[in-house]
């Protein structure tokens, strides 16, 4: 009988096992990966200081923690946002977006106080009014921009100070949420209508 080469052996051998052990580690590492890709969902630990994953937002829970909390409807998902997403819509003219952060009856307060301040703007509808205050205004909207501080929650409302950051100026707010999210709504020192007096 005629013996194989030992030499050839051996290295067919090194070589199955050293393919064994790529598959082996391509199997785990694969693993690993899986482990990390987690879907963001509700109640997932966040970083407040990063932007959350589209469709949520970073929250502080009761416990003091941070937790993602899904966003729903045309609304935003915290009052912040919600006052943040106004303020940005009112600056570029967008009506239709800057009007659906705003409670049915706010929106009707907000046209009929606009009639009343200023003959520069269309009072026709919250979205003409919104899309004329841009081009009214002009380059005062940059001051608009802030942020909202010292919020408290009172059940289904949450109150807050807007303090502009461009003139140091603050302004209540208040707001509920409903199904579609945080919307501004009706207050006696009413926030969108007071934005209508930097024409003033």
């Amino acid at each position: 009988m005629r013996k194989r080469p030992l030499g050839r052996h051996r290295l067919r051998v090194g070589l199955l096992v050293a393919l064994s052990l790529v598959v082996a580690l391509t199997s785990v590492a694969a693993a690993a990966a899986a482990r990390l890709t987690v879907k963001p969902h509700a109640g997932q630990a966040c970083n407040r200081l990063k932007t959350p994953p589209k469709g949520f937002a970073c929250v502080k829970n009761k416990q003091g923690q941070y937790r993602l909390a899904a966003c729903t409807g045309s609304g935003a998902c915290t009052p912040q946002a919600a006052v943040s997403a106004f303020i940005k819509a009112l600056q570029s003219g967008d009506g239709a977006a800057a009007c659906a952060l705003l409670t049915d009856a706010e929106q009707k307060l907000f046209v009929r106080n606009a009639a009343e301040i200023t003959p520069a703007l269309d009072g026709s509808s919250c979205a003409s009014v919104v899309q004329s205050f841009k081009a009214a205004i002009g380059a005062k909207s940059a001051l608009l921009g802030g942020t909202l501080s010292n919020v408290n929650f009172v059940g289904a409302q949450a109150g807050g100070t807007w303090v502009y950051v461009g003139t140091g100026g603050q302004q209540a707010a208040l707001l509920t949420k409903t199904r579609k999210g945080w919307l501004i709504d009706q207050s006696s020192n009413d926030f969108p209508t007071a934005l209508l007096h930097f024409f003033d």
